[in-house]
C-alpha cells in the first residue's frame, strides 16, 4: 500500500519477481496523511483485510478488492494524524485531538 502526497492510494501484490497493480484510488483533494491494514478476523466478515487511510479531516476505507464501504468526514478542524480500531470502533487521533 502507498499513499503519496498527490492523495492517491495504489495497492499492490507481490509475487515472486514483480508487484501487480490490484487498484488504485481516485484522487483524493489532499495528501493521504496516514494508512493503516486492518486485520479484523475476529468478526465473521468474507473481507477480513480492510485497508483504510485518511487525507484533510476524512477517512476512507476499501476492501482488498478496491470496493470502497466507508467513508466518514469528522467536523474537527484539525488533521487527522492517524487512527486505531476494531471490529466496532475506530479511534481517530489528530495533535491534540482524540476522538472515536
Amino acid at each position: 500500500m502507498i499513499g503519496d502526497d498527490s492523495g492517491v492510494v495504489s495497492v499492490y501484490e507481490a509475487s515472486k519477481e514483480t508487484f501487480l497493480l490490484c487498484f488504485k484510488t481516485e484522487k483524493m483533494p489532499k495528501e493521504i496523511s496516514f494508512i493503516n491494514l486492518l486485520d479484523l478476523s475476529q468478526i465473521p466478515n468474507p473481507n477480513k483485510e480492510q485497508i483504510f487511510f485518511s487525507f484533510g479531516t476524512s477517512i476512507k476505507a476499501y476492501n482488498k478488492k478496491g470496493s470502497e464501504f466507508l467513508s466518514y468526514s469528522t467536523n474537527a478542524t484539525e488533521p487527522i494524524r492517524g487512527f486505531a480500531g476494531d471490529d466496532s470502533q475506530l479511534w481517530i487521533y489528530g495533535v491534540i485531538l482524540l476522538f472515536r
